[in-house]
């Protein structure tokens, strides 16, 4: 037998260019005159410069110390250029990784499953929260262990092989009038080295803290609770600290209301809370648990929901303002139309070296990454996009996963032609996905992906590919639905048809559409049949008074064949039609072969219900004939 081999994998380039979409995700870090950020889908790490956006790291590529880089999170950044971030690995491992300042070869700073010791006992690190840096390249992070201690580690740029890191605090150590037990969320750093972080302690309660290396921690806030209530909880997100020692955080009482507090030259003030008065006279109904960002000067950016359901960014110093709220105008970019601002669907905002907050925002015109000047669209200043959606991606597009967990069973994944061509979807970089189809020589060229203009009107819904299948002779099928563009309705799924670079796609049929020859309108499509060697296809489609069809394509005309109603063996009807498993209730691709026998199942009005096979012609090709069913020996 011929041994395997790779056909593509994730890092490969794609033929196609990628584009950024309105979505990117982890805690956006400002180097100097740049700024770091990873997309929603975690395929790459990006750098934006004044000469544009380049990738520092992708999916696919080859980490420091072994495997492949599988996904990215949090990145950070140093006041002296030196970038730091987090990644998983495709072995099922997580590490911190470092790119000295001007360096694009990172190196590793520490990975899960490493031995660390603490109070010369050895454990194994199992979970890591961080990175951040300061202004000489000093990574600090949070560990958990497999043997349940845990610790904040500092690791200095340029440690030499083998040498562990400094741990600044570790489980049993005195913080307040308690004990440190773990940390909560991830910790944050200012450019002189100074630490803030969340924990919990022996006690039960909770504390925010800074930690000046080599110094015992001090308590800025302790989450005492009345006689009989849940104490208050910091475990909300991630705090910030300035180069003056200001600190953010969020904090939540034994009601769970998020409330804002700022902590300045010893003096704890709650800053934002619901009730507070907001732009227009509206009120503040909720402080989301997006990560504060604080500026130089003592200014907080955070997430809240107004009184009247709108989601917004908001900034507070000595007064409210706003960022970006829904439906307000952001001066050249049209209305704001979402700003999204939970914890796991966007980019924790940052401040950049002018002053103005980065935040995701989609307005009318364009969705993205925003510079947002305080009251951007009145006489703050002027909002800019630093990352737009719909921008190129620099470089190739690239490979990035092949599994899919939302396609419908049997939906997606590759699937092969005689001669060895294959037909396979993919997403790739910044999230898109498609379809390609890859020859036996390795030569791979794209069908169709998210955002193509669709035969029959619409844009592609990538999220959509299913069912896709390719015959020897290059002709693919597969199910897809699109997204309105201006002027026409969104679209139900299809099935689409062609023959790439020889015979363009179109649409043979989808929901919407009236079945052939009659006037009642097909509301559901269940996976079609393979393409067989002719490039024929076979079609099941539900129709408004809840039957099930059996059309057939056969790359020129569609036609029905069979449906209830029609002659079955022995001289009954057809009752019902399926194509999928009745007690698993799955929908199950309808079987082709390469003479045009199509295998189906159905109940007859003699109640017998069995698999049957018909022509792939109008009206079946006479009576199907019975295969086997329900009472056979």
């Amino acid at each position: 037998a011929a041994a395997p081999r790779v056909a593509v994998r994730s890092g490969d380039p794609a033929p196609i260019q990628a584009h950024f979409g309105t979505d990117l995700a982890c805690r956006l870090a400002a180097p100097p005159g740049g700024l770091v950020f990873v997309d929603a889908a975690g395929s790459a790490l990006f750098l934006r410069e004044s000469t544009g956006v380049r990738a520092l790291a992708y999916v696919g590529q080859g980490a420091p110390g072994g495997s492949v880089f599988a996904s990215f999170c949090e990145a950070a950044a140093g006041a002296d250029g030196t970038i730091a971030f987090h990644a998983f690995l495709a072995d099922g491992r997580e590490g911190i990784y470092r790119l000295a300042p001007g360096s694009e070869i990172a190196e590793s700073v520490i990975v899960t499953g490493e031995a660390l010791d603490l109070r010369g006992v050895p454990v194994t690190l199992a979970l890591l929260a961080g990175p951040a840096v300061d202004g000489q390249g000093n990574v600090v992070l949070a560990v958990d262990t497999s043997e349940g201690p845990g610790a904040i580690l500092r690791l200095p740029p340029g440690s030499p092989a083998g040498a562990g890191p400094e741990v600044l605090i570790q489980t049993g150590d005195p913080i307040g009038a308690g004990r440190f037990v773990r940390v909560l969320t991830a910790p944050a750093m200012n450019a002189g080295g100074t630490v803030v972080f969340t924990a919990a302690l022996d006690s039960g309660l909770e504390v925010v803290a800074t930690l000046v290396p080599g110094q015992s921690p001090i308590v800025l806030f302790l989450g005492v609770g009345a006689p009989g209530t849940l104490p208050p909880t910091v475990a909300i997100a991630p705090p910030a600290i300035n180069d003056a020692g200001q600190v953010a955080f969020l904090w939540s009482d034994a009601a769970r209301v998020v409330r804002l507090q700022r902590v300045s030259a010893g003096l704890s003030v709650t800053v934002a809370a619901p009730g507070a008065t907001a732009p227009d006279g509206v009120t503040l109904a909720e402080i989301s648990d997006l990560p504060p960002a604080l500026d130089p000067l003592g200014a907080v950016v955070f997430g809240a929901v107004r009184s009247d359901g709108r989601h917004g960014l908001y900034v507070v110093s000595g007064r409210l303002d706003a960022l970006a709220e829904e439906g307000h105008p952001l001066g050249d970019f049209g209305t704001v139309t979402r700003v999204p601002i939970a914890q796991q669907e966007t980019a924790a905002p940052v401040f950049g070296a002018d002053g103005s907050a980065r935040g995701v925002v989609e307005t009318t015109e364009v969705g993205g990454l925003f510079a947002l000047p305080p009251v951007a669209a009145g006489a703050g200043g002027q909002a800019r996009p630093e990352v737009q959606s719909g921008e190129a991606v620099p470089g190739p597009a690239r490979f990035v996963s092949f599994l899919e967990r939302e396609i419908p069973t049997l939906g997606g994944g590759p699937a092969l032609a005689p001669g060895g061509s294959m037909i396979f979807d993919a997403r790739l970089t910044c999230g898109t996905r498609g379809l390609f189809v890859r020859d036996r020589a390795g030569r791979i060229a794209p069908v169709a992906t998210d955002g193509d203009l669709a035969p029959g009107g619409g844009l592609f819904d990538g999220e959509s590919f299913s069912c896709h299948s390719l015959n020897g002779s290059g002709t693919v099928a597969f199910l897809a639905a699109t997204r309105a563009t201006a002027g026409s309705p969104p679209a139900g799924p299809a099935l689409y048809y062609g023959r790439p670079g020889t015979d363009p796609l179109r649409r043979v049929i989808g929901v919407g559409d009236q079945e052939p020859g009659g006037a009642r309108t097909i509301t559901a499509l269940d996976p079609p049949s393979r393409l067989n060697r002719t490039g024929a296809i076979a079609i099941p489609v539900v129709v408004s008074n809840g039957q099930m069809l059996l059309l057939g394509y056969d790359g020129a005309s569609i036609f029905r064949v069979a449906a209830p109603g029609d002659p079955a063996p022995e001289g009954a009807r057809f009752a019902t039609l399926f194509t999928g498993s009745l007690f698993l209730g799955r929908a199950i691709p309808p079987s082709l072969d390469d003479a045009g026998r199509v295998l189906f199942g159905g109940v007859t009005s003699a109640g017998d219900s069995a698999l049957f096979a018909a022509l792939l012609a109008p009206g079946g090709g006479g009576v199907p004939s019975r295969v086997a069913g329900a009472c056979d020996a």
